[in-house]
C-alpha cells in the first residue's frame, strides 16, 4: 500500500511541470510561414486532381509568385510581414490554453485611429519550433516555423 502511494506521488510530481507549461510563453520570437504547406493546404481542386508530376510543377510556379511571409510575436504584439509590404501589426491577448493549443484574440491596429475588431486565432504547437496558426472561420491553418 505504501509503495502505491509513493508511486502515485512520483507520477503527480513528474506530471505537474508538464501540465503547468506556459505555451503562450513559447510564442514570442520570429517565425516564417511554410509557403509550400500554405499552398498545398489552400490549393484549388485542380491541384488535388493532378498527377504528382503536375502537382510539383504547379507548386513550383505558385512558389515563384508568392512573397515570403513572416510573423514576429512579442509579449503583446504580432507583426505579419509579406514581401516588401509594411508589416500588419496587431495586439494580442491570450484567452485560453491547454496542453498543445493557445487561443488568442488579435486586434489589428486601426488606420487613422479607427476602432478595430478582435479576430480569434488558435495556435497549435506541433513541437517547440512548429506552430499551426488558424484564424477562426478560415479553412486552412498556416504552418509557422521558428526562425533561427
Amino acid at each position: 500500500m505504501m509503495r502505491r502511494v509513493l508511486v502515485a506521488t512520483w507520477v503527480v510530481a513528474l506530471a505537474a511541470p508538464a501540465m503547468a507549461k506556459d505555451l503562450a510563453g513559447g510564442l514570442p520570437g520570429n517565425w516564417t510561414v511554410d509557403m509550400e504547406a500554405a499552398f498545398v493546404a489552400m490549393a484549388p481542386p485542380i491541384y488535388k486532381m493532378a498527377t504528382p508530376e503536375k502537382q510539383k510543377e504547379m507548386l513550383a510556379d505558385a512558389l515563384k509568385s508568392m512573397p515570403p511571409m513572416s510573423v514576429e510575436f512579442t509579449g503583446i504584439t504580432a507583426s505579419m510581414k509579406s514581401g516588401t509590404k509594411p508589416p500588419q501589426v496587431a495586439t494580442y491577448k491570450v484567452t485560453k490554453q491547454d496542453q498543445t493549443k493557445v487561443w488568442a484574440d488579435l486586434t489589428p491596429q486601426g488606420k487613422d485611429g479607427a476602432a478595430a475588431t478582435a479576430e480569434k486565432f488558435t495556435f497549435e504547437f506541433v513541437d517547440a519550433n512548429t506552430v499551426k496558426m488558424l484564424k477562426e472561420g478560415d479553412p486552412a491553418a498556416l504552418l509557422l516555423k521558428r526562425s533561427k
